[in-house]
């Protein structure tokens, strides 16, 4: 049997833990660092985002550095001269 407080006014079930849109600063520090651990199974915007919160919110100053190097590299201009052949 359902509580009446986790019955929603549509008849849903409530989640626990409520999804609110934003993660926990935890919760989306080790997202963004599993994102970035598998950089060829993500898309480029979704790395981006990763290296964004790796950069603004890990308490490491050598993975902030790292992402903020990671960020450099996907936001050059393409044939900016990155490519050297």
């Amino acid at each position: 049997m359902k509580h009446p407080a986790d019955i929603e006014a549509d008849g849903f079930t409530t989640c626990h833990p409520p999804l609110t849109g934003q993660a926990p600063a935890g919760t989306a520090l080790d997202h963004a660092r599993a994102v970035l651990a598998d950089l060829a199974h993500h898309a480029d915007t979704d790395v981006i985002a990763a290296a964004r919160t790796v950069a603004h919110r890990s308490p490491d100053p050598d993975d902030r550095r790292s992402a903020r190097q990671l960020l450099e590299i996907m936001l050059q201009p393409a044939g900016s001269g990155g490519d050297h052949v």
